[in-house]
């Protein structure tokens, strides 16, 4: 997420696939791909920068689950940007 103090809409805290009222705090990296625009631009930035954090601080890669609070939504991150039709991540 961006350090700015606007605080996300619930689109970009929530998953088209939580149930109504979801209260869970999704995993920043699911959060970053739910904020992310149809095209990154400067937005490419922010997201690396994301990346690079969770695999710096535990042995995270791209190709592994996302480590989110809800099991069913441990995905990869090319499995989260097809399911969002965000498929500009894979590059």
């Amino acid at each position: 997420m961006s350090s700015s103090d606007e605080s996300p809409s619930d689109s970009q805290q929530h998953t088209p696939y939580c149930d109504d009222g979801c209260t869970i705090e999704h995993h920043p990296l699911l959060q970053m791909i739910l904020a992310l625009p149809g095209i990154l631009g400067d937005k490419k930035i922010e997201l690396n920068q994301c990346i690079r954090k969770y695999k710096a601080g535990g042995g995270w890669n791209v190709d592994d689950p996302i480590p989110d609070p809800i099991p069913e939504f441990r995905y990869p991150m090319l499995h989260w940007a097809a399911a969002l039709s965000k498929l500009h991540l894979a590059s």
